[in-house]
């Protein structure tokens, strides 16, 4: 996890220098904005709601959920909040 949060901050920081090169104070904001929301909504759409679809099918067919799942999740959307 801190692997990927050095990782994260420096795409970031490296887009932020990028867009500031090519576009106004004003469009860089709202460009890095739209790179984090898109983060943020791979987060969701690719790890957090298929794997929350995994448990639910496990507790519907009444099998023990695999807790490694909501671990994931649980991470992604940890990562989600220190991206807000």
């Amino acid at each position: 996890p801190f692997r990927l949060m050095l990782g994260l901050f420096a795409l970031i920081v490296l887009m932020a220098l990028f867009y500031g090169s090519v576009f106004s104070g004003r469009a860089t904001l709202l460009h890095l904005g739209a790179f984090t929301a898109t983060i943020m909504s791979g987060n969701v759409f690719f790890v957090i709601i298929p794997n929350q679809k995994v448990v639910v099918a496990d507790l519907i067919a009444g099998r023990q959920p695999d807790a490694r799942y909501g671990r994931i999740a649980k991470q992604r959307s940890l990562h989600n909040n220190y991206l807000t």
